[in-house]
């Protein structure tokens, strides 16, 4: 059999098996005994990067943002998808060409549609926010996007209001003229020298009836006429378009984060 095999340079003759756990490199004390010793570095290293963070928050420039708050008033209260609808209309590509003329930005309107962010807060209260290049160009940005929705909804309220009343209106007159047809006949049995009683009574019961949906039908129209003018009326701005202030306390704590 043969015996063990030594290198000759091996002086101390020392083996080492193989498989065997080799020492570790650092060992954890080391590890903290070496940040013990430069604590400062590291320590000075975070405070350094931390100023850096808020330095770029407060120096560098920003896209700007704006936000503005408005009061949605629908003609029918009860109405639970107004809301959505006001929101479609907003996010329309005809509101959004309208602004993009108003301010001679060269930009596509879903382009200038996708910097636009909605906040419905409830059935009334609509919020909403938009980036521009710097806080001045985002709040002529919402200043314009709120005015030319409010015409455009308006405008929609309005078309809508008019088919309504327009429908309303011609069943008013065809019923006026079946109305007219029945007095004339009432008028021709009347004028008869023998008046047929049961038929006179038929063409009085008829009339009535007739008379009681125009009646109902004229009150729709004033009711549609009311409830559109009110709600384009009092559709309003409660806060109107402002930046968003660079500095808030989640800014400061995140750039301040990513430079430590």
């Amino acid at each position: 059999m043969t015996g063990p095999t030594w290198r000759i340079d091996d002086e101390d003759g020392e083996v080492t098996a193989t498989g065997a756990a080799q020492p570790l490199l650092v060992s954890g004390r080391a590890m903290r005994d070496a940040l013990a010793r430069t604590w400062r570095i590291w320590v000075g290293a975070m405070v350094v990067g931390g100023l850096l963070g808020l330095a770029a928050l407060f120096l560098l420039p920003h896209r700007g943002s704006a936000s503005a708050t408005l009061l949605m008033v629908h003609p029918d209260p009860t109405d639970t998808a107004a809301m959505t609808t006001d929101i479609t209309l907003l996010q329309t590509r005809a509101v959004a060409s309208q602004v993009l003329a108003d301010l001679d930005l060269t930009e596509s309107p879903e382009a200038f549609l996708s910097s636009v962010t909605v906040d419905p807060v409830n059935n009334e209260i609509l919020r909403l926010s938009i980036t521009g290049a710097d806080n001045a160009d985002a709040v002529a940005r919402a200043t314009s996007l709120v005015d030319r929705f409010l015409d455009f909804r308006s405008d929609q309220l309005t078309s809508i209001s008019d088919g309504l009343i327009n429908g309303y209106t011609q069943r008013v007159e065809e019923l006026q003229s079946q109305v007219d047809d029945l007095t004339r006949e009432y008028d021709a049995l009347s004028a008869s020298p023998t008046v047929d009683q049961v038929r006179a009574s038929d063409i009085l019961t008829a009339r009535a009836t007739l008379g009681s949906q125009i009646s109902t039908l004229q009150q729709s129209i004033e009711a549609t006429k009311i409830q559109t003018e009110a709600a384009i009326a009092a559709t309003h701005v409660i806060d109107p378009p402002e930046p968003k202030r660079t500095g808030g306390r989640r800014q400061v704590v995140l750039f301040a984060g990513s430079g430590v």
